[in-house]
């Protein structure tokens, strides 16, 4: 039976917001989590974090989808984070080169590294709210 992808808001605030994943996610539904996370965007979010414990299979099309969405976050002054990420989930980051990139510097250190006491301080930096740049205010 395959278990398709799902995406819901679990948290919100001003700055962040955190999705959860669940289920399996391919080139036929990528769209699902490129549209949550553009959503929280949209909605004034500096901070997408994605919590992937729940998602049991991704693949290329997909990790391309989160990049795409990593760098369309960067470019407005935003940030996409992925959590929890584990299984075939995190195979698939590390066999793409691309798990330091989506789930910050401790994806080296492996999934529950950000439980280590020491990297506590790093993650709420990661996570931290970022001011939004300032629009440009057109002449008239």
């Amino acid at each position: 039976m395959i278990d398709l992808g799902v995406v819901v808001v679990t948290a919100s605030d001003d700055h962040t917001t955190r999705l959860r994943a669940s289920g399996e996610f391919d080139r036929d539904n990528r769209h699902l989590l490129a549209a949550a996370v553009q959503r929280a965007l949209d909605g004034g979010h500096t901070t997408v974090i994605l919590d992937c414990r729940r998602v049991t299979f991704i693949d290329a099309a997909v990790v391309s989808a989160l990049l795409t969405e990593m760098q369309q976050a960067a470019e407005r002054g935003c940030r996409l984070l992925l959590i929890n990420v584990r299984g075939e989930v995190d195979r698939v980051l590390r066999l793409t080169g691309t798990a330091a990139a989506l789930c910050g510097p401790a994806a080296s250190l492996g999934w529950n590294a950000w439980a280590h006491p020491l990297l506590g301080r790093l993650r709420r930096t990661l996570t931290a709210p970022r001011p939004r740049p300032a629009r440009p205010q057109l002449e008239r």
